[in-house]
């Protein structure tokens, strides 16, 4: 997890440094054609980088969606097939099928910690605060006398 967050990190910086390389060409650009070909420059070195960034952040969305156990529906891609990732074999997503896919997953995650606080903490939480109070009361009747 650290290591894909350098690695995004490192491929965000060289971004930003092709984009701030291209601002000052992109600036004294006499036309519109002259701007539309800086940007395109710009776009071709930086298209690789922004594709290894997309990797990484599906790599992050599928891991998530196999520990929550989230199947993606054939609707959330665009058919072209599948991908390899670092989890497995999954189908290119479309933008709409990744929101859809976060949605999901923070929709499990929400549920999890829903289950944790009502099956588990709270019942914890009262059965503690009984013994406490059995506790305090056998202390008092012993000293009562």
């Amino acid at each position: 997890m650290l290591t894909e967050w350098r690695e995004k990190r490192r491929i965000e910086s060289e971004i930003r440094k092709i984009q701030k390389r291209y601002k000052p060409d992109f600036k004294n650009a006499a036309t519109d054609d002259d701007k539309y070909a800086i940007q395109e420059m710009c776009v071709g070195e930086t298209e690789e980088l922004w594709d290894r960034l997309d990797k990484i952040e599906k790599d992050r969305l599928f891991k998530k969606a196999m520990k929550y156990g989230i199947e993606v529906p054939k609707e959330w891609t665009d058919g072209r097939g599948y991908e390899e990732y670092r989890y497995g074999y999954w189908p290119r997503l479309t933008m709409l099928g990744g929101q859809k896919l976060r949605h999901e997953i923070r929709k499990s995650q929400r549920e999890r910690i829903e289950w944790w606080i009502t099956k588990a903490i709270v019942p914890v939480v009262g059965v503690i605060t009984g013994l406490i109070g059995v506790l305090v009361a056998l202390i008092a009747l012993k000293y009562k006398k």
